[in-house]
């Protein structure tokens, strides 16, 4: 034995001697690789210009010059956008806090916060909480 490992292991199994290259092929049939996690960041401050997204981003601070979803862009809204949210074609979006202009929509978009302003998209790419205010309204079924 060198290094603190044995040349061979036992495998309590079949009671058989195997090599280190042997065990590493046997955890390898029943441990799954690690899968890449793309990680969300998240941002608490406040961005004193036009916010633009491009990768996901959860913000629970403040953007207070707007925002701008890109293609491949996901945002998580739990704080505020002061005036407009844009996504555009390919980005996506989830306002659970407050923008205080229009979310002008051209990706996907979920609403379930607050938008002062209007909505405007296709409606097929635009979801709309039953509990969301929109302007002065509260969304609710039959509304």
């Amino acid at each position: 034995m060198s290094g603190g490992f044995p040349a061979r292991l036992s495998c309590e199994v079949s009671n058989q001697w195997l090599n280190v290259r042997e065990v590493q092929a046997l955890r390898s049939t029943f441990i799954p690789p690690a899968t890449k996690v793309n990680a969300m960041r998240i941002e608490r401050g406040k961005f004193d210009e036009v916010l633009e997204v491009q990768d996901e981003l959860q913000l629970n601070g403040m953007a207070s010059v707007g925002a701008r979803v890109k293609d491949g862009g996901h945002l998580q809204l739990n704080g505020m956008v002061v005036g407009d949210l844009v996504i555009d074609p390919g980005g996506t979006a989830v306002v659970n806090g407050t923008v205080s202009g229009d979310v002008l929509n051209r990706g996907e978009v979920q609403i379930n916060g607050v938008v002062a302003g209007r909505v405007e998209g296709d409606s097929n790419h635009t979801k709309i909480d039953p509990n969301a205010i929109v302007g002065t309204r509260r969304m609710r079924t039959g509304d």
